[in-house]
Formats: C-alpha cells, structure tokens, sequence
C-alpha cells in the first residue's frame, strides 16, 4: 500500500472470491461471484450473512398409497386409526400399531380338577373326578368362555363374589346355585354381559347340565 499526499492507493492482492464449488454432482460455477444454493424435492434452504440452512420442506407428504387406495393428507398430516381390536398411537416418529386387543379363541384341554378360565377361552374337562372351572374376576362385556365335558364326571362352574350367571330363567351366584354337568359331551358357553358381575350362560349341547 502506498500513499501520496492525502490519496491512498492499494496495491495488495484484492481477497479471492470462490470462482467454483464443488458439490455432490459435480462443480457449481458462482455467477457474479454469488453461490445459490437452491431448494429441491422437500427441501427449502434459506440465507443470511455466511450462513446457508437446509431444511426439510413443511409439505414433506403430498399423499399415501394404501390398500385401498390414495390417502390424501389433511395440514401435511394424516392418521392412522385402529379398528376391531387393533389401537393406534405415536409418539415422534413412530407409529405404534397394538392388535393384542383382537378377539380370538383358543382351547384348551383340563386333565386336573380344578381350572381357572381365560377369557375368550374354552376348556375340554378331562378328568374323572369331575373338573370345577371358575369365573375369572375381571371380564369385559362381550367375552365369553365354553366349558366341554369329555369325562362322565363332567364339570362344576364356580363363580367370584358377586358374580351371577342367568342360565334361563334360573341364575346362580356363589351363595343361590351352581352350574353342574354330569355327561360326556355337556356343552355350556358363558358370556359376560356386565363387566365383571353378570353372565349369561348358553347351553349349546346336554341334557344333564343343571343349575344347583
């Protein structure tokens, strides 16, 4: 740098500005010496000073293909929602999809003298003594049990405090009857129709099931 009287000249190296960028694809060339960094598929990207931010765009999903077909989200969101059984939750990016809830039925088969029901589940009594079953204590409207003589001894159905089973016109409770079969081949299905007190009993095959 030089001066001459009161008029100052420079004669330093102007600074370079960068006359190219590399990039994942290639070279970019600045034009004017200004780099434009420049949005894409959801992407937006934004300035200031030094800085260039990148960033997700806010209308990240257009639409989602389904079974069915094309799911157009409502404000760049959509839900998903369980039925029959299945529920649904999420908490930041995962989905939770639960079908533990889904109704089924299952069997099994009781060799000893006492058996204690599941619900939504029916049991084959297996033993020569006869088998006495009982009510779980916790049961939801709509779960139902079946109870199956294979032996002639047959079968005896409990209850918890406070639970009655209608069968007919008769009902039973731990202190005014007892479910009894005394047959091979007695068939009884139980379902609850107050949650945890009161079931009502189907009789679908015997003649020697009675209330005691």
């Amino acid at each position: 740098m030089s001066q001459v009287g009161l008029l100052t000249i420079n004669t330093e190296t102007p600074v370079d500005v960068a006359t190219s960028f590399v990039t994942d694809s290639g070279t970019a060339v600045p034009a004017a010496n200004a780099l434009t960094v420049a949005g894409g598929n959801l992407l937006n990207t934004a300035g200031s000073g030094a800085t260039v931010t990148v960033n997700a765009d806010d209308n990240v999903v257009g639409s989602v293909l389904s079974d069915s077909g094309t799911v157009t989200p409502a404000s760049n969101a959509f839900s998903i929602v369980g039925t029959g059984g299945i529920t649904t939750s999420g908490a930041t990016s995962i989905i939770t999809i639960d079908g533990s809830g889904i109704s089924s039925f299952s069997w099994v088969v009781e060799s000893g003298t006492t058996h204690s029901l599941a619900v939504n589940t029916g049991v084959f009594c297996n033993n020569g003594a006869g088998v006495t079953v009982t009510l779980p204590a916790v049961a939801a409207v709509g779960n139902s049990f079946q109870v199956v003589a294979m032996d002639a001894a047959g079968f005896t159905i409990a209850q918890q405090t406070g639970q009655t089973i209608q069968v007919g016109n008769d009902s039973t409770t731990t202190t005014t009857g007892t479910i009894v079969s005394t047959a091979i081949g007695d068939w009884v299905e139980i379902v609850c129709n107050v949650a945890n007190t009161n079931f009502i009993a189907n009789i679908k095959q015997g003649g020697a099931i009675t209330t005691t």
